[in-house]
């Protein structure tokens, strides 16, 4: 029982850990969170005789994997063994589910 209880505050811990605060209160997970607008962008107009058609502009630097397996793992790894002992709720088998996801995805993928 302490076993499962020392793993339930290290799930916790960790997902207490990667909260972070962003603009007008809302929260993001992880630490690829967005920067918050400062002040208002006004957009340069087009040259004289020219008309602007399509505007690309992906800020900072775009979607990127983990550098290398670890906490994704963990996260899974930690969960599966949760749920092997029948300790998840719903939302937890749920998150499970998402973490199995979202490690599949970044498996062969570490340091794109």
């Amino acid at each position: 029982m302490m076993k499962l209880f020392c793993i339930g505050i290290l799930c916790f811990s960790a997902f207490a850990a990667c909260g972070q605060p962003g603009p007008a209160g809302k929260q993001y997970l992880g630490t690829k969170t967005p920067y918050p607008v400062t002040r208002i962008i006004r957009n340069t107009p087009a040259p004289k005789g020219y008309q602007a058609v399509f505007i690309n502009y992906v800020g900072r630097h775009g979607a990127r994997f983990l550098t290398k397996p670890g906490s994704d793992v963990l996260v899974v790894n930690v969960l599966a063994l949760a749920d092997s002992n029948n300790a998840l709720t719903a939302t937890g088998r749920n998150i499970k589910q998402m973490a199995r996801r979202f490690e599949e995805i970044e498996k062969g993928n570490y340091e794109n």
